[in-house]
């Protein structure tokens, strides 16, 4: 047998193996192989000699192999295909001006598909990850294979999932405060937030709604559900919240697709939308002025957030530093007739 056939043979040193050597996190290991600014001489030299004693060598660290493809993989949820268009088209007018191959893959919710799906991107000759999912389990396993093969992330949507890892997020503590000043004015006092546990962004969600609702706790009451992704589970939800507070007036979903079925639901009960019943939803259609119901929504740009996305994770293949990891993108409330008869 050849030389290059035994080494075929032996099972591949990972992050992970390093990191169980040096008795170090898996995050710290990667970022001292990357030579990361903020990881002292001392942890990089035990990374490093532990990296050769056992063998490492990181394959797919493509960003740092000159002639190799470089390809950004684009992950989506496969619940936005249409939404995510717009993100899509701003990062490939960035990445496509400096020679960076885009692939979009959707990923599905289902657990097996989507773990065997993820772990399919690791045999790409892959120079960086822009993540648009939105379930915290698919999100976690992405982090995984990006700290195992070094390869880069950028995050989309406000989560504290993953440290140390660029976040690119709308204004949800301002989206609120907007909501709530609208749902003032048209005197809908007793808000339900409606969020989803799955979801990355639910608990900034909830934390942004409950600091605003805080802050105008003597005008109004309110109150919050969590639901996944279950037309079931929602009627049941919903049903529960109206019997035993009928004072009931708003509801907040946490996406587009939670408020068009509770439109759905709310109306086959025979519940005037917006006479009985105001709905907000995060995030927004860009077909909204063709689709019945209108929902009044909290929108953003998701040009921008792709752009931001973008010259990010260029800025990481070029091993730039980072000093800022955390961008804000403005939201902007777009009133329609599911609060106000417009």
């Amino acid at each position: 047998m050849s030389l290059e056939n035994k080494q075929s043979k032996k099972k591949k040193v990972t992050v992970n193996d390093i990191a169980k050597a040096v008795g170090m996190s898996a995050s710290t290991v990667s970022r001292a192989l990357s030579n990361h600014p903020k990881i002292s001489s001392s942890t990089k030299d035990a990374v490093h000699k532990a990296a050769k004693k056992l063998g490492y060598f990181a394959v797919n660290n493509a960003y740092m192999q000159s002639g190799q493809p470089k390809t950004i993989i684009i992950l989506v949820d496969h619940t936005q295909i249409k939404s995510a268009q717009t993100f899509v088209k701003a990062v490939q007018d960035v990445l496509e001006k400096h020679d960076l191959q885009v692939l979009i893959k959707y990923v599905s919710h289902d657990d097996a598909t989507s773990l065997k799906s993820l772990q399919q991107l690791s045999k790409f000759d892959t120079t960086g990850f822009i993540s648009l999912l939105n379930d915290k389990k698919l999100l976690l396993q992405l982090s995984e294979i990006s700290t195992e093969y070094q390869i880069p992330l950028v995050v989309v949507n406000n989560t504290n999932l993953i440290p140390d890892t660029t976040v690119i997020s709308p204004d949800l503590y301002n989206g609120m405060m907007l909501i709530f000043r609208h749902l003032l004015r048209v005197r809908a006092l007793s808000p339900v937030l409606i969020t989803n546990p799955e979801f990355v962004y639910s608990d900034a969600l909830n934390e942004a709604f409950v600091e605003v609702a805080e802050a105008f706790e003597n005008k109004l009451t309110y109150r919050k559900i969590d639901v996944q992704n279950s037309y079931k589970e929602l009627k049941f939800e919903i049903e529960q919240i109206l019997e035993k507070h009928p004072e009931t007036n708003a509801f907040i979903t946490y996406n587009y697709d939670t408020a068009l079925q509770l439109h759905y639901l709310l109306t086959s009960k025979h519940i005037k939308i917006p006479e009985d019943i105001k709905i907000v939803s995060f995030g927004d259609e860009d077909g909204q002025p063709y689709i019945f119901p209108k929902i009044t929504s909290i929108s953003y740009s998701l040009t921008e957030m792709g752009q931001i996305a973008a010259h990010q994770i260029l800025k990481i293949i070029e091993n730039q530093t980072i000093e800022n990891k955390l961008f804000i993108t403005p939201t902007k409330l777009i009133i329609r007739s599911s609060t106000m008869g417009i």
